[in-house]
């Protein structure tokens, strides 16, 4: 009985590995595009690729005699039982072990024995190690490989004696130096298959997420090319309000769209061509030829690689409208009050003539008292005054009480018609501040919410202050502006707030002082096996947890950063997880100047 030399068998089995790889890779990426997530959710596509590749590699297999073959079907088996779960594999066993029973030969029963095996041993690995396929380590794949093999080893004792010895005395090295490794090679490539198809199918799902945002929100929003002054994108609220559509949009400069600059509100830059982030104010044409007031925040972004200005445009017409009204009103008012000045200093100077002063400044005084009544009615806020008393009695209000759908005679009427407006939640605390005010004096501040006459609640900012004038009695004066935007505003904020703890990236501020003091984390910091409060007790450092290799220039480029800017960097580095392993995280640092 002739048997290959152990070399030259260890070679021709070396050579059906770089096979299996080959082949693996080969149909791996055919199935990848025809069947996209295969090796994602196993199924009867994945049982076919171990059948047929297993078949293949028994086809080119290394005949050690007649009837008796070896190939790396044994490591495909083990491999699929740990990665693809039952139904694949056992449709692969059932596949290649019908092949190897139909070649026949002195080894049918053994080689059947040995399909069986390694996919067996596959699936039980599976069941004991609990952890998902892309955090399968070495050290599993490398122990599954010596246990198949050994198993595999031992059952050439299943043969004829003769047959096992000469088997067992052949191939045992060529076997254990081989197929271990083999597995580990093969275990590490499907692992970081997986990997890639997690962080593609993060990323996809993250720019689905963003753009989302940028189309469906209902401000106006911009990608500028900061070279060029060209618009990348728009969203569908640009398009709405500026009446062009969104080809014609991307086909325009930033240029072409404002019709003057009044000021910016920073002091500095020019919008698209400034990668800063600023704040701006703009006169934008529309479609229409109208001009509109805007305000521009925008700030430089990186998508695949190119740095373009997102800007975010808000209409502040009618802001500007209501700030030149009151200037104007402003204006009259100084001119009002300088003339009667005038007039009563003439009065004075004209000793002869003191009756005729006296009816000067009475209608001087008259004058004053119009000009009061004018100024209220273009001030937008209610203006008020009340006796001091419980509740305050108002006096007088202005017309623009009407805003909250009410008339001025309801107010000065009824004592007490103000208080019933007021929240029964903020009712007892305004009416204790005001007992509070009345016995302390000096100047008064309330908020609380006020009922409007179609039933809605509007948040309401009071200011006053006791006004005593001589000879008359002591009166509360003020005003009462609406801020129910305001506290809209202040609640998107808590929404932004929510967002930033609800995604998946890790957020932390740190104190530019003496040891870098930590004052936030985000919650999904437990993503890399800490808690919060490990950070912020001081208990653990992050420098600490950076890899020693990465420190050192980690150290050296912040350095950089704090003395020469710029205000914003990107570093990638290993970190040290909770668990113990190493793994690489992508650092976007932003440096807020005071």
């Amino acid at each position: 009985m002739t048997t290959p030399a152990p070399l030259d068998f260890g070679f021709a089995l070396l050579l059906n590995a770089i096979v299996l790889v080959g082949l693996v890779q080969v149909i791996g990426l055919a199935l990848s595009r025809l069947l996209p997530g295969w090796l994602d959710r196993p199924s009867l596509a994945a049982g076919l690729f171990v059948g047929v590749v297993s078949i293949l590699l028994m086809k080119i297999s290394a005949t050690f005699m007649p009837g008796v073959i070896f190939d790396t079907r044994s490591v495909l088996l083990s491999i699929s039982g740990l990665f693809l779960g039952p139904v694949p594999t056992l449709i692969g066993m059932a596949m290649a072990a019908a092949y190897r029973w139909s070649l026949g030969g002195a080894a049918a029963l053994t080689g059947v024995s040995v399909i069986l095996a390694s996919g067996l041993i596959g699936l039980i690995w599976r069941r004991f190690i609990r952890r998902p396929p892309v955090e399968i380590d070495w050290v599993t794949l490398l122990g599954l490989g010596v246990v198949v093999h050994f198993v595999m080893l031992a059952l050439m004792l299943t043969l004829p004696w003769e047959i096992a010895r000469s088997v067992l005395t052949t191939i045992s090295l060529p076997v254990m130096l081989i197929y271990p490794l083999l597995t580990l090679a093969l275990g590490l490539l499907l692992v970081e298959y997986l990997r890639r198809r997690g962080d593609l199918a993060a990323l996809v799902e993250q720019e689905a997420r963003y753009r989302s945002m940028f189309e469906d929100n209902r401000s106006v929003m911009l990608l500028v090319d900061p070279e060029t002054g060209a618009i990348v994108d728009a969203n569908a609220a640009a398009e709405q309000f500026y009446g062009w559509p969104r080809d014609r949009l991307t086909a325009m400069r930033a240029q072409d769209i404002v019709a003057r600059s009044p000021g910016n509100a920073e002091g500095g830059g020019q919008w698209g061509s400034d990668t800063g982030h600023g704040h701006y104010e703009f006169q934008h044409r529309r479609a229409d030829g109208t001009v509109k007031d805007v305000e521009v925040f925008s700030g430089p972004i990186t998508i695949a690689g190119r740095t373009v200005v997102y800007s975010i445009v808000h209409d502040i017409s009618a802001r500007k409208a209501a700030e030149a009204a009151l200037e104007r009103s402003e204006a009259r008012r100084e001119q009002e009050h300088r003339r009667a000045l005038q007039e009563q200093e003439q009065g004075r100077l004209t000793a002869v003539r003191l009756m005729e002063e006296a009816i000067t400044a009475k209608r001087a005084l008259e004058e004053s008292e119009r000009s009061f009544r004018l100024l209220t009615e273009q001030v937008p806020a209610i203006i008020y005054r009340a006796l001091p008393e419980e509740p305050a009695r108002v006096v007088y209000v202005s017309p623009r009480v009407s805003e909250l759908g009410y008339s001025t005679t309801e107010w000065l009427d009824d004592p007490d018609f103000w208080v019933d407006l007021i929240h029964p939640d903020d009712r007892k605390r305004v009416l204790d501040e005001l007992q509070e005010w009345s016995c302390s004096g000096g100047p008064l501040s309330l908020e609380y919410r006020l009922r409007t006459s179609a039933g809605c609640w509007r948040n309401i900012q009071n200011f006053g202050e006791c006004i005593d004038e001589t000879g008359q009695p002591a009166y509360l004066q003020g005003l009462m502006l609406d801020v129910t935007e305001r506290e809209e505003d202040r609640q998107r904020l808590r929404n932004l707030s929510a967002i930033v703890e609800r995604s998946p990236v890790v957020a932390m501020t740190w104190r530019n002082e003496p040891g870098w003091p930590l004052v936030y984390v985000s919650d999904n910091v437990t993503q890399f096996g800490y808690r919060p409060k490990d950070f912020l007790s001081g208990r653990i450092d992050h420098a600490s947890l950076i890899h020693p290799e990465d420190l050192p220039q980690i150290e050296r480029e912040v350095a950089g950063y704090l003395a020469h800017g710029p205000d914003d960097y990107l570093q990638e580095y290993r970190m040290r997880h909770g668990q113990g392993h190493w793994f690489w995280v992508e650092d976007h640092t932003w440096l807020t100047r005071d």
